[in-house]
């Protein structure tokens, strides 16, 4: 029997269930006007069709699992397409439903036609995006927009944008640049905080914002953090933005997770506004987690978390976030260079208070989303001439020029129509933001700087009659530099410690041993801690220290016992501290 004979019969007035030769035989193109858009199959032990619903949702249907109601579901709100393309009569002739074995054997047939399924490099939901042509599209939940063109939800250029709650999007009129600009008018308004910094503060701010709305299509995502104590504003100033984005616009939330964070952002790039991210009231490993979050979403890279039910999930976290706090948590060097930390002082009587119209800051946001739409043109040659610049008079690296140059060139594009001069580089790039800068990287030290510091500053066991030093106060005694006390005895405290001075060829060294139990606790909270039976994280850290070398042969560490270990300049080891 024919396909189409088969067809006609199975559609014939008497009900009927196919075979599973006759469905692999009838299986067709789908209508063209289709609601449903099968998108392939996902990898398991159980085939598993992947598909766009007509409602706009990503549904994973195997095959057992294409019954009446989830059909039903899948065609939603266009549900009488079913009835129409594959009817099923009754003894009459009347259609009274449709055929679920037609209708599952059409659509897995044209889900097995695609590719294996890979929700992470086809799935973009709502923000901003970078578009194959090199344009912005913005995804607005309802709808997308790109290149001034309104496009519905879909699949579009081989990327998957399902549908999400509604955003507001761009001024449908353009905007001027200058004074009587919108970005201007923002401006006006982040002055209205009392800033430490006061105008470069304000820009970076100005920038953030602006990075926000379009964060998917950057290839790097900056991150602010806004901190000072009671009083300054910090949860006025995520209001005042979280309008400005509009309502769905940003998740905005307070003592959250990681894992909270990057289930509620799925595959979306809106900005993220983290308000209260107080360390004294998490778990500080919670709080170094969002800061790792902080770390892949500026770049954009791919993570890879266990699932409860054992399997490796990977995810990309496209957003830029903003956190506020009473005090910053430690940053690790790599972050600080991701981070711009904003410090605000108390407010006073003496500016006006921003206007937190809702309405109004919400037309503000779309007038200066419509300035970044149109001026996406010229985005990166302006950021080349930021970081060009950044490098020039600030010297600095590839990730801090991605970080300011971001930044700047985002607030120069909203304020400016015109390529920045000579004039504006050097205001920018001047004295107020190298003060900034130089205050935010004030801890800013190598790695074996911070470990050297750890450990002699960390207080030894009690020392002759019961007094507590330092490890650096005892490094000092051993090696001579305190005349009055007995160097030998603070060897031995030494060598209790898994440490020991030693001069030779002319040079003073810290011995450091590579196993030690003391050690072990001395360095037991940090990121240089090591564990049993294991050298100690402390040991590669030091070897970076400028002069450091293994000694030929083991070191002692008092009553025979050797072990082996790394030489530390000791003069250097002592200014580091």
């Amino acid at each position: 029997m024919s396909a189409s004979k088969t067809r006609q019969r199975l559609l014939a007035a008497r009900p009927v269930r196919a075979s599973a030769e006759e469905l692999g035989a009838i299986a067709r193109p789908l209508p063209e006007d289709c609601p449903v858009i099968p998108l392939g199959m996902a990898q398991g032990p159980i085939p598993t069709a992947v598909y766009l619903s007509g409602s706009g949702v990503l549904s994973q249907l195997s095959g057992q699992a294409h019954g009446q109601g989830n059909l039903e579901g899948l065609f939603a709100p266009r549900n009488q397409f079913l009835w129409q393309h594959w009817p099923r009569k009754n003894k009459r002739g009347e259609v009274d439903g449709f055929k679920t074995e037609l209708v599952r054997a059409d659509l897995m047939a044209a889900a097995g036609q695609r590719d294996i399924w890979n929700e992470m490099d086809r799935v973009r939901g709502r923000g901003a995006w970078l578009a194959e042509d090199g344009g912005l599209l913005l995804h607005l939940g309802d709808r997308l927009l790109h290149n001034g063109q309104i496009k519905p939800w879909g699949e579009h250029g081989g990327m998957v944008y399902p549908a999400g709650a509604a955003m507001l999007g761009p001024a449908p009129e353009p905007q001027p640049d200058g004074p009587s600009g919108p970005a201007a008018e923002v401006l006006a308004m982040l002055h209205t905080w009392n800033w430490r910094h006061g105008d470069v503060a304000a820009r970076v701010m100005l920038g953030w914002i602006c990075a926000a709305m379009i964060g998917g299509a950057l290839k790097w995502r900056p991150a602010v953090w806004p901190t000072g104590g009671t009083g300054t504003g910090k949860s006025t100033l995520i209001t005042a933005v979280k309008h400005m984005l509009g309502p769905q616009g940003a998740l905005a939330t307070a003592q959250t997770t990681e894992a909270g964070v990057r289930q509620v952002l799925g595959f979306q790039s809106i900005p993220t506004l983290l308000d209260e991210l107080e360390a004294d009231e998490m778990q500080p490993e919670k709080i170094q987690k969002l800061i790792g979050m902080i770390r892949v979403a500026s770049s954009g890279a791919v993570a890879t978390r266990g699932g409860s039910d054992h399997t490796a999930r990977q995810f990309t976290i496209m957003t830029a976030p903003m956190a506020t706090s009473i005090m910053v948590p430690p940053l690790p060097s790599q972050d600080r260079t991701r981070i711009a930390v904003l410090e605000l002082r108390t407010l006073t009587g003496e500016t006006a208070k921003p206007d937190l119209a809702v309405a109004r800051l919400q037309a503000l946001g779309q007038r200066l989303l419509r300035r970044l739409v149109d001026g996406w043109g010229e985005f990166g040659e302006r950021l080349t001439t930021w970081r060009a610049q950044l490098h020039a008079h600030m010297q600095m690296d590839d990730r801090a020029q991605d970080q300011w140059g971001t930044l700047l060139a985002c607030a120069d594009l909203a304020l400016h129509d015109q390529a920045p001069d000579g004039d504006l580089l050097d205001e920018w790039v001047g004295p107020g933001m190298r003060e900034m800068l130089a205050e935010m990287g004030a801890d800013d030290e190598t790695d074996w700087r911070r470990a050297l510091d750890h450990l002699l500053t960390a207080t030894a066991d009690s020392y002759r009659g019961g007094d507590r030093l330092t490890v650096g106060e005892l490094v000092a005694r051993a090696a001579g530099m305190r005349p009055a006390d007995d160097g030998d005895e603070a060897q031995r405290a030494l060598n209790g410690l898994g440490l020991r001075v030693d001069f030779t060829n002319q040079v003073w060294w810290l011995g450091v041993a590579n196993q030690h139990q003391a050690l072990g606790r001395i360095y037991q909270h940090s990121i240089w801690a090591g564990r049993s039976n294991t050298t100690g994280g402390w040991r590669q850290v030091l070897m970076r220290v400028p002069g450091a070398k293994v000694p030929a042969n083991a070191l002692r560490f008092g009553s025979g016992h050797q072990q082996r270990g790394v030489f530390v300049p000791l003069l250097m080891a002592l200014n580091a501290a």
